[in-house]
């Protein structure tokens, strides 16, 4: 008998341990910290083993793979109009060629014109441009350096020969991802800074035609 009501008692205490399910629309992926609270999920519920919390603020099932372009998606949720992805985040997200030990970087790179407006954090770089440093697209609904900008943007991070490597990807192609001209206006857009000579170098070197 008491062995029996040992068990029935760690049975219930599996059941008290157990988190409380979540509301549907809160079942099928990442959502806010706020948005939860204004529906009545509490402090401690977020706070149990079903959930992570990839960044603060951010909360998605624990079993949820957190690739490049996933933590991406999760840090767009706390973004505004002001910013944009960029290196190799943007490079993540259009599909970018990158050498091998920045191609799974899980670095969350985000941009803005204004310092009031930085977001930074665990798990993201923030950066700081110039107005009119980049043209910016949508990719996957997502606010995203053009692929001429992120050209540019990785040549302080690139060698020379990765450099050329990347430009020759972007515009060696049936259906370039563009053009010389973008590359060459994107190097102006940056003329005197950081990487500029680098740029410039490279862009020597990078040959459009068919795919090598």
């Amino acid at each position: 008998m008491d062995g029996a009501s040992d068990g029935g008692r760690a049975a219930d205490g599996d059941v008290m341990r157990r988190p409380a399910p979540l509301p549907p629309a809160f079942c099928d992926g990442a959502f806010r910290t706020a948005t939860a609270l204004a529906h009545g999920i509490g402090p401690e519920r977020l706070r149990r083993q079903d959930l992570a919390h990839p960044f603060q603020g951010i909360n998605a099932p624990a079993t949820l793979e957190l690739d490049g372009c996933t933590l991406i998606r999760l840090r767009a949720l706390t973004l505004t109009d002001e910013h944009r992805f960029t290196h190799t985040s943007a490079a993540q997200l259009h599909g970018l060629w990158l050498p091998t030990r920045l191609r799974d970087d899980p670095t969350v790179h985000v941009t803005c014109e204004d310092q009031r407006h930085r977001r930074g954090g665990r798990g993201v770089r923030s950066h700081v441009a110039l107005p009119e440093t980049d043209v910016v697209v949508r990719v996957r609904g997502l606010p995203t350096q053009s692929p001429a900008d992120v050209w540019a943007t990785m040549a302080t991070a690139l060698d020379r020969t990765e450099l050329i490597t990347l430009g020759d990807h972007l515009v060696r192609r049936r259906d370039p991802w563009c053009t010389l001209a973008d590359l060459d206006a994107a190097r102006r857009r940056r003329r005197g800074r950081r990487g500029a000579r680098a740029m410039t170098d490279a862009l020597d070197q990078v040959r459009p035609g068919p795919t090598r």
